[in-house]
């Protein structure tokens, strides 16, 4: 017969485990082969997302079971964007991939020759994306045909942000330092804003405005139309977005 007092701790103990397993907030995981800098892009009842061990991984969104993965041939920073039935996402091998959303099937691939490491943007009918080779690229959705190439200064990380017919793109590591502004149908430049340092950031735009990160500290508001700062940049120690350096 147990003892009452270790009758006690052991229903404690497993009180306390149950208590512990109730409470988690993971509801599944799904180990990949290396780590995962990619974000997860989730739609109809998936997860898209990319690994250091050079595979795209399409995974049931309610339970985590892997549907598909593709090898890609090199790491995958870039996050998957899903429209329309396809998946596409860049790769250090340089290149961009077009995927079946459903099997995760090749239907084509662009060579940038260097890495891609900016995640593909999706409007319309076309593809954008940038590449290490200082370059951004136009593609055809469909096909994967390059539709218009601009070369900036230097190399391209940003992911760009399409709207209202433009293509904002952050440029540079050693130099160039850019925020561009792109027409979306054509790639000339509409304009430029120098930061002074790289600008690995995303862009996003919002209400007329486009906001970015730069490696000097600061986070810019731009006019989308002109590409004026107007009454900042926000530096990181001025929240009053006074401007003030």
């Amino acid at each position: 017969m147990i003892p009452i007092s270790k009758t006690v701790k052991l229903i404690a103990v497993i009180l306390a485990v149950t208590f512990i397993c109730a409470c988690t907030n993971k509801v599944w995981e799904f180990k990949t082969g290396a780590k995962v800098e990619s974000s997860p892009t989730i739609i109809n009842g998936y997860v898209y997302a990319g690994s250091f061990d050079r595979k795209v991984y399409c995974l049931d969104a309610a339970n985590g079971k892997k549907t598909w993965e593709f090898a890609t041939g090199d790491l995958v920073f870039s996050s998957p964007a899903v429209s329309n039935g396809y998946v596409y996402v860049g790769s250090s091998a340089g290149k961009v991939y077009c995927l079946n959303e459903a099997n995760g099937k090749k239907l084509w691939e662009f060579a940038t020759g260097h890495e891609v490491i900016s995640s593909p943007a999706v409007s319309g009918e076309y593809v954008y994306v940038g590449s290490v080779g200082d370059s951004v690229y136009c593609l055809n959705a469909t096909t994967g045909e390059k539709v218009w190439e601009f070369v900036t200064g230097h190399e391209v990380k940003s992911s760009p942000a399409v709207t209202g017919g433009y293509v904002y793109v952050g440029s540079g590591r050693s130099y160039d330092h850019k925020l561009y502004c792109l027409n979306a149908a054509t790639g000339e430049k509409v304009w430029e804003f120098v930061t002074g340092a790289a600008v690995f950031s995303s862009p996003s735009v919002s209400g007329g405005y486009v906001y970015v990160g730069c490696d000097n500290g600061k986070v810019y508001c731009l006019r989308a139309a002109v590409g004026d700062t107007g009454s900042w940049p926000m530096f990181r120690y001025n929240p009053e977005r006074t401007g003030a350096n």
